[in-house]
């Protein structure tokens, strides 16, 4: 828990570096290409939850390429100022909540 606080507080006074920006981006990509591929091969269960998402939180309903395309350009756009603005607006003592959860 002293750990978790203490990045936190790291995190809300010093932001973040270009260099981890730039390692989550390329983490995030490697998901997305791994999604892509696999959803070359879905099933009616994919496209079920797709609309059932579009429907129920407001989330676009995109076909596989358009939102592989989207998620990419998007994903290139994201700048460490946008991450570091965010920290203040999400990491504030307003809305903190901590859940721990057990590993089974």
């Amino acid at each position: 828990m002293k750990s978790i606080v203490t990045e936190i507080e790291k995190v809300t006074k010093y932001g973040f570096e270009p260099e981890e920006l730039e390692k989550s981006r390329a983490r995030i990509l490697r998901g997305i290409e791994t999604l892509y591929k696999r959803s070359k091969e879905s099933t009616n269960k994919d496209y079920v939850s797709a609309a059932v998402d579009h429907f129920t939180r407001d989330s676009p309903l995109l076909d596989i390429d358009a939102n592989y395309k989207l998620s990419k350009e998007l994903l290139h756009k994201i700048t460490i100022e946008d991450i570091n603005l965010a920290v203040e607006r999400i990491l504030s003592d307003k809305n903190r909540v901590i859940i721990f959860e057990p590993i089974l």
